[in-house]
């Protein structure tokens, strides 16, 4: 997602497929993120509170690393590559049937190829590394109220960074990818 000025006091997270900012980003143009773009303040006050959570009760942090173990992260790789080989199949009996030709599924087609190889990619080298010990995660929390109030845009955005690896935004779900985990 990108952030996008919407009008003189508003940003909104769109979607590269939906704000064309980015065309190497652009995946789809039935992106159905289009129907939940998220102001820039709302999403980033989410995420704030998020690690807030984290700095007020460090057990946390011991419990998000426990549900995201390998077998939970290729459990979920697993089954959104079985939806794609799904969707690729589902496509390919319309084109089979006499339903559609193949120019009107071939991008859609080349699309889910794509995902679908990323998907076995990262099925095969799933190894969990962490780039950061628990511990070392709370004393950077102990600080972060302090940085919130008094810390420069760049320190935040250096601390937040710090913290998490990736956020995805599916239409109203917002997942975090923490660096610790």
């Amino acid at each position: 997602m990108s952030s996008v000025r919407v009008s003189k006091n508003l940003q909104r997270y769109m979607c590269y497929s939906i704000s064309k900012k980015n065309k190497s980003m652009i995946k789809s143009d039935n992106c159905s993120n289009r129907l939940y773009p998220f102001k820039a303040e709302d999403l980033e006050n989410i995420i704030i509170n998020e690690i807030q959570n984290f700095a007020r009760d460090p057990k946390l942090i011991y419990d998000t690393i426990e549900d995201t173990t390998p077998e939970n992260s290729t459990v979920a790789i697993q089954e959104r590559l079985d939806n794609v080989n799904n969707q690729i199949s589902k496509l390919l009996d319309l084109y089979q049937l006499g339903f559609t030709d193949i120019s009107q599924i071939s991008e859609k087609l080349n699309c889910l190829k794509d995902e679908r190889e990323k998907l076995e990619k990262q099925i095969s080298e799933e190894t969990v590394t962490r780039t950061m010990s628990p511990s070392s995660v709370i004393k950077i929390l102990k600080d972060f109220d302090e940085v919130l109030e008094n810390g420069t845009p760049e320190e935040i955005h250096n601390l937040v960074h710090t913290l998490i690896d990736k956020i995805i935004v599916l239409n109203d779900q917002i997942k975090i990818f923490w660096s610790f985990c």
